[in-house]
């Protein structure tokens, strides 16, 4: 097993690695201190914009959407509503004789 520090170098140097790889892939080593920022300011800001509106719709959307799955696979299961009935449909099948 690697000592601690070795490890650590190891992902220093992978960082650094993967900080080159994205300077070359875009034309970031040839722009200028300043043209840098800029740049970089925009990528990040409309990363943080995308991550934020993933997080948020996973955070509103994706509970009842868990809930829903769970009722279903229930459903296919056992063959009945898992939290009593309710708008489930089928209701107006039966038989009323």
């Amino acid at each position: 097993m690697p000592a601690p520090t070795t490890r650590t170098h190891a992902f220093i140097r992978w960082l650094q690695l993967k900080r080159y790889q994205y300077e070359v892939t875009f034309p970031l080593y040839m722009f200028t201190p300043a043209e840098k920022f800029i740049f970089r300011e925009k990528t990040d800001s409309l990363l943080f914009l995308f991550l934020s509106m993933i997080v948020w719709a996973a955070t509103t959307y994706l509970p009842q959407h868990v809930a829903t799955m769970i009722g279903r696979a229930w459903f296919y299961y056992a063959g009945e509503e898992r939290w009593g009935a309710g708008g489930g449909g089928g209701e107006g099948l039966k038989d009323r004789g």
